[in-house]
C-alpha cells in the first residue's frame, strides 16, 4: 500500500510538473493515420479569396483537381469533428452536372497536427452538412443527393446520414445503401 501511495504521489508530480494534459480518443486515433498517411495524400488548404480555396497536396499546385485557380472550390464549413480544438473542412468543387441535376464534388477532410489535412471522405452529393455543436466525437454527416424524377416533379431528393468508420477512418454510407443506385428506384 505504500508503495503504491508513492507511484501515484509521483506519478502526480510528474503530471504536473510537465502538464500531462488528457488527449481525446479522437485526437490520438486522428494523430496515428495522419503518421501513417503518406505525405503526398495530405492536403494544404489555401485560401485565396475569402471562401475559395485551393486543397492540394503541400506544394503541388499543378494537376491539382481542386486547384482554385482552375475551377471554383470552396470552404463550406470549419466544425471540429473529433473535439481536438483543430479546424476540420468541408469543402465544395463546383461546376459538375449530370442530366440537368447539378451535384456537387464533396471533401471532407480532418486537420493533422502538422496544419495538414487527411481525406475522410470524396463523393458527389447535392448537398453535405455536420450537424450543429454540441455533438459527439466523427458525428453523422447529412448528404442530399437530387434524382431525375417523373415529369410532374423535376427532381427527387434523397438523403443519406454518412457515419464514421473508425477502422477505415473514413465516413461510409450504411452498407444497406448505395449512392451509385440511389436513383434507379424513381
Amino acid at each position: 500500500m505504500f508503495l503504491y501511495s508513492r507511484v501515484a504521489i509521483l506519478t502526480f508530480g510528474l503530471c504536473t510538473a510537465t502538464s500531462c494534459a488528457a488527449t481525446s480518443p479522437g485526437e490520438d486515433s486522428l494523430q496515428a493515420r495522419c503518421i501513417a498517411t503518406p505525405i503526398d495524400d495530405h492536403i494544404e488548404l489555401r485560401i485565396v479569396d475569402g471562401k475559395q480555396v485551393s486543397a492540394c497536396p503541400p506544394d503541388a499546385e499543378e494537376g491539382c483537381p481542386y486547384n482554385a485557380n482552375i475551377g471554383q472550390t470552396y470552404l463550406d464549413d470549419t466544425p471540429d469533428f473529433n473535439h481536438d480544438g483543430r479546424k476540420d473542412a468541408i469543402i465544395s468543387y463546383l461546376g459538375s452536372s449530370y442530366g440537368g441535376i447539378d451535384v456537387v464534388d464533396k471533401l471532407v477532410l480532418a486537420q493533422c497536427a502538422d496544419g495538414t489535412y487527411i481525406r475522410l471522405l470524396e463523393g458527389s452529393f447535392t448537398t453535405l452538412v455536420a450537424p450543429e455543436p454540441p455533438y459527439a466525437n466523427w458525428p453523422e454527416l447529412i448528404a442530399t443527393l437530387n434524382c431525375p424524377a417523373s415529369k410532374s416533379q423535376d427532381t427527387l431528393t434523397k438523403q443519406f446520414k454518412l457515419y464514421f468508420d473508425p477502422k477505415i477512418f473514413q465516413y461510409q454510407i450504411p452498407p444497406q445503401q448505395s449512392l451509385r443506385d440511389a436513383c434507379k428506384d424513381i
